[in-house]
């Protein structure tokens, strides 16, 4: 992994916790077939909130923890998850 993945990797595992939520890589027997690979956000219960279907990007993780993190602003918890 570059350098400039595996930081921006660890800042989404850092925002994550801050959330009390944990990233994951995704364990996918494709990895041997050349497919990168993806994540999954769990949460405390150790329940997969986004990512169980398709793995996420780490795009798509920056996205997801956005908006939660502003759900929780607002609201005090999150409501909407995608999947």
């Amino acid at each position: 992994m570059e350098p400039r993945q595996k930081a921006l990797e660890s800042r989404m595992r850092r925002k994550a916790k801050k959330l009390g939520l944990t990233l994951t890589k995704s364990w996918s027997d494709s990895d041997a077939f050349g497919y990168p690979g993806g994540y999954r956000i769990i949460d405390r219960y150790n329940s997969i909130l986004a990512g169980s279907c398709d793995p996420l990007q780490l795009k798509d993780v920056s996205e997801i923890l956005d908006q939660m993190e502003k759900e929780i602003r607002e609201v005090g918890e999150v409501y909407s998850l995608r999947d």
